[in-house]
C-alpha cells in the first residue's frame, strides 16, 4: 500500500466519512474528487468496488475489506469504535495498534506512551491487570498506544526507551538477544521516546516508580550520550545500551557520519561514567545512528551509569 493512501486512511475526516457510510450500509456513492477515500481504496483493491464516471458501486465484500484495511492501518474498527466520539474527546481509550507514526500523535499523548512487546514472559503477563493487546508480541512496523499507568501494572521485567522511531518499530527479539546484560528469559518491551522530549518526560515519574529494569538505547554520538544520561536520571534507569569496547574502531568508523560528528562536537560529557565513551567518540570522530547499529548487528551491551549530583 502506498504511503499516501496510508496517510489518507488515518485522517480523521476520512475515518468519519467511512464510518458514516459503513453504518448506513451505503452501496452506491458519488464522489467529486479523486481525493475521495473510497475512490482511493477502490483503486488500491478493485474487489472493494467498481468505479464508473463519478460513482462507486461497492461489491459484496467491499465493506468487510474496508473495515479490515482501516483496522490494519490504524487499529480502529469501524464497527466498534466511535470515530466522532474519539475525535471529540481527542483521545483513544485503552490501546490501539497502528503502524502510522502520525496517527497517535494527533491524539493527545499526555500520559500515553508508544510501546512494543518483543519478548514475552507468560508468567509475568498472566495476571488480572494485563492488557489483552500486550498479551501478544507486537509485530514489526506496529506499536501500541497505552497509558503509562497501565504499562506499569503489567509487571514487565525490562523496559527499553528507544531514541528514534524507525529503530523502535523495526526492532525484533533477535536484536534484544544481542544486547549483553539483559536477561533473555524475561519479558522485554521497548518504548518510543516520542517526537520530542516532552512526551517521555511527562510520564517519567510513573516510569521511575516502575520496578522493571529500565534501559536507554540511543544513537552512538555526543547528543545521544547526553540524551541517554538525562533520560536515565528522569526515569532512574538501570543502564544505557552502547557498543561494547570489543567492537573494532575500524568497524565503528565505517558506520560513522562525519557531518553529524561536526555538528555535535561542542557537546560536553555530562557524566564521569560516560567519560570513556566520550573519549572514544572524540578520538575517532564517531557519530553512529541506531539504525546502523542494528542493521550491521554491532555488539551492544548495558553500561551502568552513575549520576553526578
Amino acid at each position: 500500500m502506498q504511503t499516501s493512501l496510508k496517510q489518507a486512511i488515518a485522517q480523521q475526516k476520512n475515518l468519519k466519512y467511512l464510518q458514516e457510510h459503513f453504518r448506513k450500509d451505503s452501496q452506491i456513492l458519488r464522489f467529486s474528487s479523486f481525493d475521495n477515500i473510497l475512490y482511493q481504496l477502490c483503486r488500491h483493491d478493485s474487489s472493494i468496488g467498481t468505479i464508473r464516471s463519478k460513482q462507486i458501486q461497492l461489491l459484496s465484500m467491499g465493506w468487510i475489506k474496508i473495515v479490515r484495511i482501516v483496522e490494519q492501518e490504524t487499529g480502529l474498527n469501524l464497527a466498534i469504535h466511535d470515530i466522532s466520539e474519539l475525535s471529540a474527546k481527542n483521545r483513544i481509550e485503552g490501546t490501539a495498534f497502528t503502524n502510522d507514526e502520525k496517527l497517535l500523535s494527533v491524539a493527545p499523548t499526555k500520559g500515553f506512551i508508544q510501546v512494543r512487546l518483543l519478548i514475552k514472559n507468560e508468567k509475568a503477563l498472566d495476571n488480572k491487570n494485563h492488557n489483552m493487546v500486550l498479551s501478544s508480541l507486537t509485530p514489526q512496523d506496529y506499536y501500541i498506544g497505552i497509558k503509562a499507568e497501565q504499562l506499569v501494572t503489567l509487571g514487565m521485567d525490562n523496559l527499553i526507551v528507544i531514541e528514534n522511531f524507525t529503530p523502535f518499530v523495526q526492532m525484533t527479539a533477535e536484536d534484544i538477544y544481542r544486547i549483553q546484560g539483559i536477561d533473555q528469559s524475561q519479558s522485554v518491551a521497548v518504548i518510543y521516546r516520542g517526537h520530542d522530549d516532552s512526551n517521555i518526560y511527562a510520564v517519567s515519574e510513573i516510569l521511575k516508580a516502575s520496578s522493571a529494569n529500565k534501559y536507554i538505547f540511543v544513537d552512538y554520538d555526543f547528543a545521544g550520550l547526553q540524551l541517554a544520561y538525562t533520560l536515565s536520571q528522569a526515569i532512574n534507569a538501570t543502564g544505557i545500551i552502547l557498543p561494547g569496547f570489543d567492537t573494532s574502531i575500524s568497524t565503528l568508523k565505517s558506520l560513522s557520519k562525519n557531518q553529524s560528528y561536526l555538528e555535535q562536537a561542542h557537546i560536553q560529557n555530562p557524566s564521569r561514567s560516560l567519560a570513556l565513551h566520550f573519549q572514544r567518540l572524540k578520538e575517532n570522530f564517531l557519530a553512529i545512528t541506531q539504525e546502523s547499529l542494528l542493521k550491521f548487528k554491532i555488539n551492544v551491551m548495558v553500561f551502568n551509569v552513575q549520576f553526578d549530583y
